[in-house]
């Protein structure tokens, strides 16, 4: 099969406006010098406008953090002092993730590397997506103060270089969760936390 050829006329129509176009483009000698003949300009600031200080500036520990946390010592204590450190950018402001952490039984290899962010909820064995009733916080056994340990090094390491630290969480735990995953719902349009579960995901 040949290839379609355009009609001649659109052909030599498209070549008067690429022409058309360039010579507009470079413009007359005139023209030219008088954009080179630019007018400097003073900017002053108006001491009358006033907003808010700054606090600081800082990162979110979380995806970075969770795996830098597991590196060698002589690595990770370097990275501290590049962000947070007198000669390196003198971040001060630390916001921790609290991970959300999927049920037992669910891949922890679906979500990019470092984004499974580990969470303090221990489920009892054999519980799975669909068990959403079980946690208690009253109960001792339903807690895991050792986990997020990679994160939790950098929060120890930088404890006396921030002077604002921040939590937050990106999803509730599971078993708050509508769809059962910390990933996201199944229907962007609807809430993914379940409404019984607001007041104990969020208590004031």
């Amino acid at each position: 099969m040949k290839p379609h050829k355009p009609p001649r006329r659109l052909a030599h129509l498209g070549l008067v406006a690429v022409l058309t176009g360039a010579l507009a483009a470079a413009g007359t000698p005139q023209a030219a010098g008088q954009e080179a003949d630019v007018r400097s300009v003073t900017v002053r600031p108006d001491p009358s406008y006033q907003q808010p200080a700054f606090e600081g500036w800082g990162t979110s520990l979380v995806w970075f953090a969770n795996i830098t946390g597991g590196y060698p010592d002589e690595i990770r204590n370097h990275l501290a002092d590049l962000l947070f450190g007198e000669d390196g950018l003198r971040l001060n402001i630390a916001r921790y993730n609290i991970g959300g952490v999927n049920a037992p039984d669910v891949r922890k290899d679906y979500m990019k590397v470092g984004a499974t962010t580990e969470g303090f909820w221990r489920a009892p064995e054999g519980t799975t997506r669909e068990d959403v009733d079980w946690w208690d916080p009253d109960k001792r056994e339903h807690w895991d103060w050792d986990a997020d340990a990679n994160q939790r090094w950098w929060i120890d390491r930088i404890k006396d270089r921030v002077d604002t630290r921040e939590a937050f969480s990106n999803s509730p735990p599971w078993f708050q969760t509508v769809s059962g995953y910390v990933s996201g719902g199944f229907d962007p349009s609807a809430d993914q936390i379940r409404a019984d579960r607001v007041d104990d995901f969020a208590r004031p």
